[in-house]
């Protein structure tokens, strides 16, 4: 007779786990604040990768006994706050994929086990990136000058970082309007990672989506979703700028290689003496 396979305790996609005994989401193995019917929505999904869900099973999961409309709004609602957790987007998904009048599918394959992601594979040290211009839909100049003042910004923080190489702005602006996917513009400009996202308005505001790509293999290494009421303002672009570096800054230091003080001695005593 033949055992059942168990369902998998641990969900690991990307950076994010999710532990489905403790009913924790977890990013680089911390904690990540979600509501109850979002993380209910994601373990449906997770468990189903790449099958195409239903708006009407995925509502029934969140709302056994509600209305049809109460379990619309709360769909809409669970799918909308996964999404900002996730540094996912309905234009260009990820994780989660829409099917127009359909349903929802889950797109990778998630990796499933019970082990620590501190006793897995280490994760390849970035010390030379690129910070690609952010990609618009929307044909403004004012559009694209704010997107440009972003992407300056974001250089010029994350190049003061010790032993972090960036290239200049000069270097990667020709890149603006073009096709190419992020993990051969990276393998082109040869650095290890690449910052990409877009630019895009949503009613009243500004929303700017983020990643981390390592242009080996094209892993997604990190998200991000920040929002500014539009127009925005000069410091609003410094906000969005400051956020994202904040929120980087410690991946990149996660992956960045230790300082080797054994070397670094070895250097100068070999420069005192000459």
């Amino acid at each position: 007779m033949i055992s059942p396979v168990p369902s998998p305790r641990v969900f690991r996609f990307g950076v994010f786990e999710l532990d489905a005994c403790r009913g924790e989401l977890r990013k680089y193995g911390l904690k990540i604040r979600i509501g109850q019917p979002s993380l209910k929505l994601l373990l449906k999904l997770l468990q189903c990768p790449g099958q195409l869900l239903s708006r009407e099973e995925l509502g029934r999961q969140l709302m056994p006994s509600g209305g049809c409309g109460d379990s619309d709004c709360s769909l809409n609602k669970a799918i909308c706050q996964l999404r900002h957790v996730l540094g996912d987007s309905a234009s260009s998904p990820r994780y989660i994929e829409t099917v127009a009048n359909e349903g929802y599918r889950f797109i990778p394959l998630p990796e499933s086990s019970s082990v620590s992601p501190a006793h897995g594979r280490s994760p390849r040290r970035l010390e030379f990136i690129a910070v690609l211009p952010l990609v618009s839909q929307t044909v403004d100049p004012e559009f694209e000058y704010v997107g440009a003042q972003v992407v300056s910004r974001v250089i010029n923080r994350l190049s003061r970082m010790p032993e972090m190489r960036v290239l200049a702005h000069s270097t990667v602006k020709r890149y603006r309007h073009t096709e190419a996917d992020p993990q051969t513009v990276g393998r082109t400009l040869g650095v290890q990672g690449i910052v990409a996202g877009e630019i895009l308005r949503h009613d009243d505001n500004l929303i700017v989506e983020m990643e981390l790509i390592d242009t080996t293999d094209g892993a997604h290494l990190w998200g991000m979703h920040v929002e500014q009421p539009w127009p925005v303002t000069a410091s609003g672009t410094e906000q969005i700028a400051e956020q994202i570096v904040r929120d980087l800054q410690p991946v990149l230091a996660h992956k960045r290689k230790p300082l080797d003080l054994h070397s670094r001695n070895a250097d100068e005593t070999h420069l005192s003496a000459a």
